[in-house]
Protein backbone atom coordinates (compact mmCIF):
# COMPACT_ATOMS: atom_id res chain seq x y z
CA UNK A 1 0.00 0.00 0.00
CA UNK A 2 1.02 3.36 -1.30
CA UNK A 3 0.90 6.70 1.20
CA UNK A 4 -1.20 9.60 0.41
CA UNK A 5 -1.02 13.58 0.51
CA UNK A 6 -4.37 14.74 1.56
CA UNK A 7 -5.97 18.23 1.87
CA UNK A 8 -8.63 19.51 3.81
CA UNK A 9 -11.94 19.11 2.32
CA UNK A 10 -11.99 15.41 1.70
CA UNK A 11 -10.66 14.66 5.52
CA UNK A 12 -14.23 17.03 6.85
CA UNK A 13 -16.33 15.42 5.18
CA UNK A 14 -14.61 11.82 5.62
CA UNK A 15 -14.93 12.79 9.57
CA UNK A 16 -18.59 13.82 9.50
CA UNK A 17 -19.86 10.93 7.51
CA UNK A 18 -17.77 8.39 9.76
CA UNK A 19 -16.05 7.15 7.17
CA UNK A 20 -12.38 8.57 7.74
CA UNK A 21 -11.77 4.55 9.00
CA UNK A 22 -11.58 3.27 5.43
CA UNK A 23 -8.23 5.22 4.33
CA UNK A 24 -6.07 3.19 6.35
CA UNK A 25 -7.82 0.16 4.30
CA UNK A 26 -6.81 1.94 1.15
CA UNK A 27 -3.15 3.51 2.10
CA UNK A 28 -0.57 2.88 4.23
CA UNK A 29 -0.50 6.88 5.69
CA UNK A 30 -2.22 9.64 5.32
CA UNK A 31 0.42 12.51 5.12
CA UNK A 32 -1.11 16.08 5.70
CA UNK A 33 1.28 19.38 6.09
CA UNK A 34 0.81 21.84 9.28
CA UNK A 35 -1.83 24.04 7.53
CA UNK A 36 -4.00 21.15 6.84
CA UNK A 37 -4.25 20.09 10.36
CA UNK A 38 -4.63 24.23 11.49
CA UNK A 39 -7.90 24.28 8.57
CA UNK A 40 -9.24 21.13 10.53
CA UNK A 41 -8.72 22.63 14.30
CA UNK A 42 -10.16 25.66 13.26
CA UNK A 43 -13.03 26.82 15.34
CA UNK A 44 -15.37 27.42 12.58
CA UNK A 45 -14.83 23.52 11.57
CA UNK A 46 -17.33 21.30 12.54
CA UNK A 47 -16.88 20.33 16.44
CA UNK A 48 -16.77 16.40 15.39
CA UNK A 49 -14.09 16.93 12.97
CA UNK A 50 -11.63 19.55 15.71
CA UNK A 51 -11.78 16.54 18.08
CA UNK A 52 -10.47 14.15 15.55
CA UNK A 53 -7.54 15.97 14.45
CA UNK A 54 -6.95 16.90 18.24
CA UNK A 55 -6.43 13.35 18.27
CA UNK A 56 -5.54 12.33 15.41
CA UNK A 57 -5.20 8.11 14.54
CA UNK A 58 -1.86 6.67 14.25
CA UNK A 59 -2.02 6.64 10.28
CA UNK A 60 -2.37 10.03 10.31
CA UNK A 61 0.87 12.08 9.82
CA UNK A 62 1.38 15.62 9.82
CA UNK A 63 4.81 16.25 8.00
CA UNK A 64 6.51 19.62 7.68
CA UNK A 65 7.41 21.35 4.12
CA UNK A 66 11.27 21.80 3.88
CA UNK A 67 10.97 24.12 1.12
CA UNK A 68 9.03 27.51 1.02
CA UNK A 69 5.25 27.00 -1.10
CA UNK A 70 5.77 27.47 -4.77
CA UNK A 71 4.12 31.80 -5.66
CA UNK A 72 2.15 30.17 -8.25
CA UNK A 73 -0.19 28.96 -5.66
CA UNK A 74 -0.79 31.21 -4.10
CA UNK A 75 -4.05 31.56 -5.42
CA UNK A 76 -5.41 28.44 -3.56
CA UNK A 77 -6.21 28.21 0.38
CA UNK A 78 -3.00 27.44 2.72
CA UNK A 79 -4.36 23.85 2.56
CA UNK A 80 -4.32 23.27 -0.86
CA UNK A 81 -1.28 25.35 -1.33
CA UNK A 82 0.67 23.63 1.20
CA UNK A 83 -0.77 19.78 0.26
CA UNK A 84 0.57 19.96 -3.45
CA UNK A 85 3.89 21.38 -2.09
CA UNK A 86 3.91 18.33 0.20
CA UNK A 87 3.03 16.00 -2.67
CA UNK A 88 5.76 17.51 -4.69
CA UNK A 89 8.38 17.13 -2.21
CA UNK A 90 7.87 13.78 -1.32
CA UNK A 91 7.22 13.10 -4.90
CA UNK A 92 4.14 11.70 -3.92
CA UNK A 93 1.95 9.49 -6.55
CA UNK A 94 -1.70 9.84 -4.95
CA UNK A 95 -3.16 13.41 -3.45
CA UNK A 96 -6.44 13.72 -2.14
CA UNK A 97 -8.09 16.99 -3.28
CA UNK A 98 -11.65 17.71 -4.08
CA UNK A 99 -10.92 21.64 -5.23
CA UNK A 100 -10.22 22.02 -9.13
CA UNK A 101 -8.37 24.78 -9.50
CA UNK A 102 -5.70 22.84 -7.14
CA UNK A 103 -6.05 19.45 -8.97
CA UNK A 104 -5.64 20.83 -12.33
CA UNK A 105 -1.71 22.73 -11.31
CA UNK A 106 -0.90 19.44 -9.30
CA UNK A 107 -1.68 17.66 -12.13
CA UNK A 108 0.16 20.03 -14.32
CA UNK A 109 3.20 20.13 -11.73
CA UNK A 110 3.47 16.57 -11.72
CA UNK A 111 2.72 16.22 -15.93
CA UNK A 112 6.20 19.02 -16.15
CA UNK A 113 8.16 17.18 -13.70
CA UNK A 114 7.89 14.20 -15.94
CA UNK A 115 6.32 12.24 -13.43
CA UNK A 116 2.38 10.10 -13.36
CA UNK A 117 -0.02 11.01 -10.57
CA UNK A 118 -3.38 10.30 -9.52
CA UNK A 119 -5.78 12.77 -7.78
CA UNK A 120 -8.73 10.84 -5.58
CA UNK A 121 -11.28 13.18 -5.56
CA UNK A 122 -14.87 14.02 -6.77
CA UNK A 123 -13.56 16.73 -9.09
CA UNK A 124 -10.95 14.46 -10.61
CA UNK A 125 -12.43 12.19 -12.40
CA UNK A 126 -12.90 11.92 -15.71
CA UNK A 127 -16.09 14.08 -17.35
CA UNK A 128 -16.72 15.80 -14.11
CA UNK A 129 -16.74 19.20 -13.48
Amino acid sequence: MQAIVADTTPLNYLVLIQAADILPNLYRTVLIPPAVKAELAHANTPAIVRAWISQPPQWLEVASLKLPVDSALAHLDAGEREAISLASELQATLLLMDERDGVTIARHQWIEGGRHARSVGPCCSPGTR
